[in-house]
């Protein structure tokens, strides 16, 4: 399970609020959400454990979560679900399989998983 801190995921959410866009799940150099716009992103948020700038070497944790391919995953813009994700804060748990993503909002600082 891949968990995403409340602080970075609202930044992203916010922004995909107020262009009216999705949200990308990205693998490649590390794991990590971002809005879905043109151009380079103002917002990133990567999965706990799982920047390399600041996690140095992820390759086998990345793998093991996440599969060896790198993906780009359109999560549709949801507005009901971003702004609660915005307003309460929530942390964002992801499951990945081969076929399916799995969101779970997790109130912050809980438990759990």
């Amino acid at each position: 399970m891949l968990k995403f801190m409340s602080e970075d995921v609202v930044k992203v959410f916010e922004i995909a609020l107020r262009e009216k866009c999705g949200v990308l799940l990205v693998k490649d150099h590390g794991v990590y959400l971002m809005p879905d716009i043109e151009g380079k992103p103002p917002a990133i948020a990567y999965a706990e454990g799982l920047n390399p700038d600041i996690d140095g070497y992820i390759y086998d944790v990345v793998r093991e979560k996440c599969g060896g391919d790198d993906f780009e995953e359109h999560l549709e813009h949801d507005e009901s679900l971003f702004q609660r994700i915005c307003q309460e804060k929530f942390d964002l748990n992801v499951s990945v399989t081969k076929t399916r993503i799995y969101l779970k909002t997790v109130r912050q600082g809980s438990l759990c998983a």
